[in-house]
């Protein structure tokens, strides 16, 4: 157990399996970038960050968007294997939130005043609406699927 799970217990219990190991494992290493993120802009609401905290912060939205792209490209195939109906538009809630988690690694890079709150709730809302709402879709249709 990290210190993020001791931290978030809560948020931990939030994550529903998808009826996929490898996606559960993928969601729950995104949560935890995504709480160290918080963690660490908590301190810094509606301010400019130093560069210490961009470096920070630079490097874990790096991490989260590596991560992401991967996590994505592994359900999509997922999905694709299991001829999902519901595929293209999951690729474009996908690909939204990409655009956005990249237009907050640019405003880190070029240095500019952030709103932390707006990011911290992005980054979480999005994580725990997509996976109760996206995910949870497909992993209905492949259980239903399965038991059929």
């Amino acid at each position: 157990m990290t210190k993020l799970h001791e931290k978030y217990p809560e948020a931990f219990q939030r994550l529903h399996d998808v009826g996929n190991e490898k996606l559960n494992r993928d969601h729950e290493n995104l949560l935890e970038i995504i709480l160290g993120i918080k963690d660490h802009l908590s301190d810094h609401p509606h301010k400019t960050l130093s560069e210490r905290d961009q470096a920070f912060i630079g490097k874990s939205i790096d991490r989260l968007a590596t991560r992401t792209e991967v996590h994505f490209e592994s359900e999509e195939a997922y999905m694709a294997s299991q001829n999902f109906s519901g595929l293209a538009a999951h690729k474009e809630e996908h690909a939204l939130f990409m655009t956005r988690l990249l237009v907050i690694r640019e405003q880190i890079r070029k240095n500019r005043e952030i709103d932390a709150d707006g990011v911290e709730q992005l980054l979480e809302t999005w994580l725990f609406s997509h996976i109760d709402q996206s995910d949870r879709i497909y992993a209905s249709h492949f259980s239903d699927k399965a038991a059929a």
